[in-house]
């Protein structure tokens, strides 16, 4: 499928008309004028989208949502907008991402911190069964996992290889990122399905106290 040349307008810059029925447009993805403005980061053609009556709502083919769109580009101001526009903020995509996944992967810690605020599900679960938990460590910054921290999340959940926020430390980040996770609760002992725990999966990387130093 080729970008339509309404989309392609909005992701250049240029001036578009809005109305309502530009406000009903969707192109062959699905994806409406409104996302197009978010992923541009327009916000002055947002609010004149929304204040046009279209529906914050709204998903493409993918199940991506404005909200999505903007949390996918770190558009801190759209993020606000949309939310005060009643923007879901627990939609998922096809993939079961949420908006608040979006913002830890690809966006800042304001955006993240505003999607909190607004009460974002801080234990939702992906198709792989990562938690927004995994995402923050696996993906994001110290400071984006200590706010998803801060919230009442599940420490010990695992994933559908049965490893926990803290096995993917491990794996994958550095010792701060553990220190931060045995500090605050997270089970050092926990089995993944190949029956390994954090300790061996640090052992085996050679760095066994990134688990015993707290």
């Amino acid at each position: 499928m080729e970008e339509s040349n309404l989309w392609r307008a909005i992701r250049i810059g240029k001036t578009v008309e809005v109305s309502e029925n530009t406000c009903k447009w969707t192109d062959s993805y699905g994806r409406t004028i409104l996302m197009a403005a978010c992923f541009k980061g327009n916000l002055e053609l947002v609010q004149r989208i929304l204040d046009a009556g279209a529906d914050v709502n709204c998903v493409s083919m993918n199940k991506m949502s404005a909200l999505m769109y903007a949390a996918d580009c770190s558009q801190s101001k759209i993020v606000s907008l949309l939310l005060e526009a009643g923007a879901h903020v627990d939609d998922v995509d096809n993939y079961n991402l949420t908006p608040l996944m979006f913002s830890i992967c690809y966006g800042t810690s304001d955006v993240v911190a505003l999607l909190l605020n607004a009460e974002a599900n801080v234990n939702a679960r992906d198709k792989e069964h990562m938690t927004v938990l995994m995402y923050a460590v696996r993906y994001g910054t110290i400071d984006m996992t200590k706010m998803i921290l801060s919230k009442k999340v599940e420490i010990n959940s695992q994933d559908k290889y049965g490893w926990t926020a803290l096995i993917c430390a491990v794996r994958f980040r550095t010792f701060d990122f553990t220190r931060l996770l045995v500090r605050n609760g997270a089970d050092v002992n926990i089995k993944d399905k190949s029956n390994k725990t954090a300790t061996m999966h640090a052992r085996y990387r050679g760095n066994t106290e990134i688990v015993r130093r707290n």
